[in-house]
């Protein structure tokens, strides 16, 4: 009997000589256990042995990460009499593909003492003798993965696989599913390959953080961290003749940010990867809410009573994990002038205001205070658009800061900025400065890479500066255009509302905004202690 998998409906077919033939033959090989399965495979083996609550598994692909998940869940299974055991992918067609039918099935034709497990290839179950189950599903389908998880997982646990393309659903995982179902007996996997930018809920949770330009892992955050890369898969010996040939042909050697990724199982990235030099350890920061904001999103009106669309704190979309809602922070000491601007996308792209704060001419730095996105193809009036700019304006303004000419990509239309000083409380907005695309995230990395640009983490603009990139085949013409993949319009208003900052800060030769009566009033109150202003 050589098929050692049988379906339900193969082992009640079967007559009693054939079930026992089935059974010896199963029963003649090697049980199942990690150490045998494993074998010398260290880091697989310490991650299979590892009985944490939590447990994150960020691997190269082929460094046999999704094998030993399978493992853990048999193991588990196998050992713990009626619990229920769930591998959730992308969605059902690619676990199928990738895992259920090349990795799953393979283990019970690999070891023994398996005998009277009965699979539903339909709908992906494994049931156990002793009553345990395994599951299989994707994570497309949040409802679902609800109906799967249904109470508790007392003694079983969920292992969540390619968490680097996961999006939002990782965070909504994370964050509202999943606690409810998880107990104390209970075990929860995040695995994945190391992504290509340091971005993204997975990346965050790895622990991975930059000091003195060299990446160590913290040990807190509640997870058990395994890390390895290709060349310690041991079970394929060939890995180290590969990459030999690999680095010939391509003429990278060890060094190569992708090489000690994908190989070695550190985490490296190319710097030009993505347009902007953002790093979340040198440029990040938790914005200090004000109260303006948490009153605001309680009203989701203006002070005239008009609706403020996306008026809620930042949440990804659900399409296309592009963030989209309402930030604010309280500006740091020293901040004293504010910079906005407005892209309006076209009619599938996002809306976005940003804002920033900076100090006078002693402080260089420069405070990401404001972020109003939408989510694509929002197809806001105008009107909509100036009510949400008018609250920035004024809330502000009114805490004794000196805000700046608005920028406002408008295209070839004029009309649209017409009476804003009467509807919307806004001054006289300025045509953003759209040329020198390269020019402008030059000066932009400037501040990033000097530490002087700090960013609201869980903005719209942190993940354009995450994920924007420059088209290939444009820059093979020497040209710069933005990838289609990710167009990046919160950073586009951020950029625009930078021009400011930059004509004050670069050419201290011309006149600038400090020499404004106003502003020098503003400051000398700044100074004065009682009429000093609140920023709460």
């Amino acid at each position: 009997m050589a098929a050692p998998v049988l379906s339900a409906a193969q082992i009640d077919a079967m007559s009693p000589a054939e079930l026992d033939e089935a059974l010896a033959l199963l029963e003649s090989r090697p049980k199942f256990t990690i150490a045998e399965f494993a074998g010398k495979h260290e880091p697989q083996y310490k991650f299979l042995a590892d009985r944490s609550h939590r447990k994150h598994v960020m691997c190269a692909r082929q460094a046999g990460k999704s094998q030993g998940c399978d493992a853990l869940m048999l193991d588990r299974a196998l050992g713990r009499p009626n619990s229920t055991w769930l591998m959730l992918g992308l969605n059902g067609p690619q676990i199928r593909t990738n895992n259920w039918e090349p990795i799953w099935t393979r283990l019970f034709s690999r070891f023994g003492g398996l005998s009277g497990v009965r699979h539903n290839d339909t709908r992906m179950v494994s049931t156990f003798p002793n009553g345990s189950r395994v599951i299989f599903g994707g994570t497309d389908d949040a409802k679902h993965i609800k109906n799967l998880l249904g109470g508790r997982l007392d003694g079983g646990g969920i292992i969540i696989d390619e968490c680097q393309d996961q999006g939002h659903v990782l965070d909504e995982l994370l964050d509202s599913i999943l606690p409810p179902m998880m107990s104390l007996t209970s075990e929860l996997v995040l695995a994945g390959v190391f992504p290509d930018a340091p971005a993204g809920r997975f990346w965050r949770e790895s622990g991975w953080i930059q000091v003195d330009g060299r990446f160590v892992q913290r040990t807190d955050g509640g997870w058990s961290r395994h890390n390895w890369g290709r060349l310690a898969n041991v079970h394929t010996p060939e890995a180290r003749e590969v990459l030999r040939r690999y680095m010939a042909d391509t003429g990278l050697n060890e060094d190569d940010p992708q090489i000690m990724r994908d190989w070695g199982g550190r985490p490296a990235f190319d710097p030009t990867a993505t347009a902007y030099r953002y790093a979340v350890e040198r440029n990040g920061y938790v914005a200090d809410i004000p109260e303006w904001l948490v009153k605001l999103y309680e009203t989701q009106k203006d002070a005239k009573g008009r609706d403020l669309l996306f008026c809620h704190p930042m949440r990804d979309g659900k399409k296309d994990g592009a963030r989209h809602g309402l930030m604010a922070a309280t500006p740091r000491p020293g901040v004293r002038i504010v910079g906005f601007a407005i892209d309006p996308g076209s009619t599938s792209d996002r809306v976005s205001i940003q804002g920033w704060g900076w100090g006078d001419k002693d402080s260089h730095d420069v405070q990401h205070l404001f972020d109003w996105t939408t989510p694509r193809a929002a197809q806001l009036t105008t009107g909509q658009i100036f009510a949400m700019a008018g609250v920035a304006q004024s809330m502000f303004s009114q805490r004794g800061l000196y805000v700046m000419k608005w920028r406002y990509d408008a295209g070839s239309s004029q009309n649209t900025i017409d009476n804003l000083q009467n509807d919307y409380g806004l001054p006289v907005i300025l045509a953003a400065k759209k040329a020198d695309l390269k020019g402008q995230v030059d000066r932009n990395n400037d501040l990033l890479t000097g530490g002087r640009a700090k960013i609201m983490i869980g903005s719209a603009l942190e993940q354009d500066y995450q994920r924007a990139r420059w088209d290939k085949q444009a820059r093979e013409r020497g040209q710069y255009k933005w990838a289609s993949a990710w167009h990046p319009d919160p950073s586009e208003a951020g950029r625009y509302g930078l021009q400011d900052y930059f004509d004050a800060f670069e050419k201290p030769e011309t006149p600038t905004v400090f020499d404004d009566p106003l502003l020098k009033r503003i400051m000398a109150a700044n100074m004065s202690g009682d009429d000093k202003p609140n920023y709460g």
